[in-house]
């Protein structure tokens, strides 16, 4: 369960995972260009991460971060967020992400979901052909 369907319920979490001080936020960890994994398998290649933001259930305590990401054929030739973000329906999301002890959870304790970095994005190779007559 997420925080958004704890506010929806009405209900308040029993407790709130939080980045212990000193160690690396997810911004630190979690850099334009990687591709993330879930644990329930979804993700892609990171076009953006946001945050730290307190949740909207007032806890001060409980910073939280969102990890933008599309699926490899829709990354940006040079790795830039696609237009219009974020009404773009290509972009999606994993929200509540805190960094604990180097691992990226989900900001419930109740929630055992994870996200995994799986390895840094290639670039798709560019076509170069009909370049050589820009030239000449």
């Amino acid at each position: 369960m997420n925080a958004y369907q704890h506010h929806l319920n009405g209900t308040r979490p029993a407790a709130w995972r939080e980045t212990p001080a000193g160690q690396p936020t997810v911004a630190d960890l979690v850099q334009v260009g990687m591709t993330v994994r879930s644990s329930y398998g979804t993700g892609g290649i990171v076009v953006a991460v946001r945050g730290p933001y307190t949740q909207f259930l007032s806890l001060p305590h409980a910073p939280a971060w969102s990890i933008l990401y599309v699926q490899p054929a829709d990354y940006g030739r040079h790795g830039t967020v696609p237009a219009h973000w974020p009404d773009n329906p290509k972009i999606s999301c994993l929200n509540d992400i805190v960094a604990v002890d180097g691992r990226l959870l989900n900001l419930c304790t109740g929630n055992d979901d994870e996200t995994h970095i799986t390895n840094t994005a290639r670039l798709a190779p560019v076509d170069r052909r009909g370049q050589i007559g820009l030239i000449l």
